[in-house]
């Protein structure tokens, strides 16, 4: 987790890897501050890892995080091979298609 605390500004909450899958989420965290010692996190919107700059996020969606990182960091990939738990669906796919292939038959 990347702390903000250093540079005097909030620290940066890391998204759960279960639940946001997009590969934008390398890119941005959650602001978190602390109110009578309590962590609060605001989820209405994102801050980008690379420039601390806020994004909006009350929608809910990714799409203005990845048109951010497009336009103001174009040389940062965003590879959606990368995308959280991919590698678990691809094995799964891959699973089921040998399962159907040999149901039926067919050779490798």
């Amino acid at each position: 987790m990347a702390s903000g605390k250093d540079k005097g500004g909030p620290e940066l909450e890391d998204v759960p890897a279960a639940s946001f899958q997009s590969a934008v989420w390398e890119h941005f965290g959650f602001s978190a501050t602390y109110d009578g010692g309590k962590k609060v996190v605001d989820k209405t919107a994102t801050v980008c890892k690379r420039c601390a700059t806020r994004v909006g996020h009350a929608s809910g969606n990714t799409s203005d995080m990845l048109a951010y990182l497009q336009r103001h960091h174009p040389s940062v990939p965003i590879d959606s091979a990368k995308r959280r738990g991919s590698g678990r669906r691809e094995q799964l796919l891959l699973s089921h298609r040998q399962s159907v292939k040999s149901q039926t038959g067919q050779k490798s």
